[in-house]
Order: structure tokens, then sequence, then C-alpha cells
């Protein structure tokens, strides 16, 4: 029997008028595409086998350039609760700017170990990129993404990349981002897992500007 394993980032492709291609990234499995997810007979293709890594966690699109696609790696859930050996450690984001046809690693994430969640808001005209970013362990080696846990913001595409969350009370480490979502009116509002330590889970933190401190 086909099994399509732990599929955690599904997204619509914007730029196909039917509205039946459809892409989905396997936290083992990588990304792949579907041309008509509509019919039962239309083959999954996977992008490429031979990419550097395979554990997709998330995927979206620039609302301003929808030919702009951006993809987190690595899959927090099972390293920090090992109850499987199947855990995929990440490194980073994936852009492309073709609508899916080639891909890239941006440099400047590359020791981002584990990406839950990415969203790109249209900030007065340009594309405001925020990486939710956390660490975890498995098979009792810690894998810290650095330079911290936290909320990271790009307003260059993904050249340089600022981390915009307070810290976790009592501690001095920012908080480590489960899952990021956006209000009608622009309002970003971000969920929380623990850090490795166990500390700063469920905890919900919004903000208009999107900058530290407000």
């Amino acid at each position: 029997a086909d099994m399509g394993g732990r599929t955690r980032a599904v997204m619509y492709d914007p730029n196909d008028p039917s509205g039946n291609k459809v892409w989905a990234g396997g936290v083992t499995g990588g990304l792949w595409y579907n041309t008509d997810i509509t019919n039962s007979n239309s083959a999954w293709v996977p992008v490429s086998d031979f990419w550097p890594n395979l554990s997709i966690r998330c995927i979206t699109y620039d609302p301003n350039n929808s030919q702009v696609f951006y993809l987190g790696t690595g899959e927090p859930e099972t390293a920090m609760q090992t109850y499987r050996e199947s855990s995929g450690v990440g490194d980073g984001i994936w852009k492309s700017t073709d609508g899916g046809q080639t891909w890239d690693l941006i440099p400047g994430t590359t020791d981002f170990n584990y990406v839950t969640d990415i969203h790109v808001r249209n900030e007065n005209g340009s594309s405001v990129i925020y990486a939710g970013v956390c660490s975890g362990l498995y098979q009792g080696q810690q894998h810290q993404s650095l330079p911290t846990d936290g909320l990271y913001r790009s307003a260059d595409g993904g050249t340089s990349w600022q981390q915009v969350l307070p810290n976790i009370t009592g501690h001095l480490v920012p908080y480590a981002v489960s899952d990021i979502a956006a209000g009608s009116d622009g309002r970003i509002y971000i969920g929380t897992r623990p850090n490795p330590g166990g500390f700063g889970a469920a905890t919900l933190l919004y903000s208009d500007s999107g900058l530290p401190g407000s």
C-alpha cells in the first residue's frame, strides 16, 4: 500500500490557474508536487531525491511575488520526544524564485536546525519573512539552533536576519516558536513550544510591527 508518512507541509500552488496543483513536504521524504490533486491517478512527483536534507517541515510563498517560495527544514516533534528512529535535523531555509522549479539554500539560515513555520508578510509593499526556529534533542545529542531559538525576521529576502522575540520569562534565551499565524489586520501571532531545557512552552505572543519590543 502507498504511505505518505508524516506530511507536515502542504501548499496549493498560487501560480496554477486551475487551482489543482499541490506541493507537499514529508519530514523524512523531501518535497513533492501533484499537478492535479483532484485526479486519483495523478502521480506525486519528487522534486529531488538528492538534496542534502529531505526533512521538510513548512512551505509558503511571497504574497507580493507568487514565483518566490520558501520552505523550512527539520522536524522538532520527534526531536523533543523520541518515539521512533526517524527524526530529521534540518539545515535551514530553502528558496525558489521560479515557482518551485529550482531551489537554493539561504546561506544565513544554515544553523537553523529546526524551522517550524514561515510567514511572509506584506509590509508597506515590501515582503518581510518571519521564520520560527527551535532546537531539539535526539539520541542524547542536543541540536541547538544558532545563534538562538526564536522568531527571525528578514526584510531583504533572506540575506540578513534579526531575532525579534523577547526572552522566556525568568531566562536569558528567547522563546522557541511552534507556529506563526496572521490576523486579518496583519497582526502576527506566535505559539511556542518547549526549548531543550523544557522551558517556554504554551505561550502566545503577538506583534503589530514585527519588531523587537513591540
